[in-house]
């Protein structure tokens, strides 16, 4: 018995398809190739051996001018180390980080204090090569989010190419190949990273923090830079605005800048502009202060109506998840009925169909296994979460081709 249907995919949804594959596969490669070198460079210390160093000075300075207004400059001496080598001389080091935020800046200065003993780590055959701080290989899996991408652009332009041969028939394949479980398997672990990351840092993270706030200090601050930062690429400039206030606890000067707890740049240059002219250099504000971490502070407890949408994004993902899932189930579905059928091939990506049994025990219908209204209930909500996000961060209502696009394509 043989299996066959007609492959109708038009020749409008194998182009969008091939331009919407490569698009994820080349901004997931450009971001993969970026983060593992940046990654890498840090992560080399790691190997090294570790030794002992004494702290000489540790001093934090600002310059409210600069794009990284605060600055840790520390120098140190490294004590207690072996070497293939006699050194003649003693070994020094010195550790320079410039920060936008006065939370990383002071917590770098109070973690190496003068004359403090800490460990330290340098290269056995060149003891001059020293950090502080070693680099973590554990950051490597930050490069799980672009890899998601990878797969996703690859993985669909490959399948796109099989799937749509010139042939208009394309035969079921009588059992699952070992290439598609095991992709489908790296897809789902990455799917559970990019789930449990995205839920953490889009919901979970700032809503811990509005409910933690709501048992902090009110106090007054100094609004003491005020201006809107720029970022230019190829995409076009994004802004953002750039508050920095100052308050005092126990005689202690610190600094701030978190104005909410969800900060975000985008095109929509009137927003960061009515931020700034709300908190003007020299205006007294108040605002929330840790009082257990007094580097803990922010003039708004509150997430912006962007951070709701964004916290779509772990659901979109969920429901990603539990689609992949549910093809397992019907694959095994479609080879229990078809094990006994003959001149079966193999064929990666083929639309997945629902098999019905006919009044002649010998002939199979064929029917789709999701309907053109699943189909366009799917592609409805990714398009309100995409263009709500394009309307949000771009400032005014214009409807992105995307939603029609995606129309389209439900209905093919």
């Amino acid at each position: 018995m043989k299996i066959e249907f007609e492959n109708k995919n038009t020749l409008g949804t194998k182009i969008f398809l091939v331009i919407f594959f490569s698009f994820f596969a080349l901004i997931g490669s450009v971001a993969f190739f970026f983060i593992a070198r940046g990654i890498y460079q840090e992560s080399r210390s790691f190997f090294w051996e570790a030794g002992e160093c004494r702290i000489i000075s540790s001093e934090l300075t600002t310059k409210l001018s600069e794009a990284n207004p605060f600055h840790v400059s520390i120098s140190y001496q490294l004590i207690k180390y072996q070497s293939p080598g006699a050194v003649s001389k003693a070994i020094y080091g010195n550790l320079n980080k410039s920060y936008s935020t006065f939370k990383k800046a002071y917590s770098l200065k109070r973690a190496f204090l003068p004359e403090k003993l800490v460990p330290c780590y340098y290269d056995f055959k060149n003891p001059i090569a020293n950090v502080l701080r070693r680099g973590n290989p554990a950051k490597f899996l930050i490069l799980l989010f672009p890899s998601i991408f990878i797969l996703i652009g690859f993985g669909g332009l490959f399948g796109g190419f099989v799937s749509f041969k010139p042939s208009q028939k394309s035969r079921v394949s009588s059992r699952l190949g070992p290439v598609s479980w095991k992709i489908k398997i790296i897809f789902l672990l990455l799917l559970a990273a990019g789930i449990t990351a995205s839920s953490y840092f889009l919901v979970i993270r700032p809503y811990a923090n509005l409910f933690e706030a709501k048992d902090w200090k009110q106090m007054n601050a100094l609004v003491v830079k005020s201006d809107i930062k720029e970022s230019s690429s190829d995409d076009g400039t994004t802004y953002a605005p750039d508050v920095i206030y100052q308050y005092v606890i126990n005689g202690v000067v610190y600094y701030s800048n978190q104005i909410t707890f969800f900060e975000y740049s985008s095109s929509n240059y009137q927003r960061s502009s009515d931020i700034v002219n709300k908190y003007v250099v020299g205006k007294e504000i108040s605002i929330l202060v840790d009082s257990s971490e007094p580097l803990n502070a922010v003039i708004e407890p509150r997430v912006p109506q962007l951070q709701l949408l964004f916290g779509l994004i772990p659901l979109v993902l969920l429901l990603i998840f539990y689609a992949i899932l549910r093809s397992f189930k019907s694959t095994s579905k479609k080879n229990s009925l078809i094990e006994n059928g003959e001149n079966t091939e193999s064929a990666f990506w083929i639309p997945p169909r629902t098999l019905l049994r006919s009044n002649n025990s010998s002939n199979f219908a064929l029917t789709p296994a999701v309907s053109r209204k699943t189909k366009f209930f799917g592609v409805s909500i990714f398009a309100l979460i995409w263009n709500g996000g394009v309307w949000f961060m771009w400032g005014h209502a214009r409807m992105s081709l995307t939603f029609v696009i995606l129309i389209l394509f439900s209905k093919s």
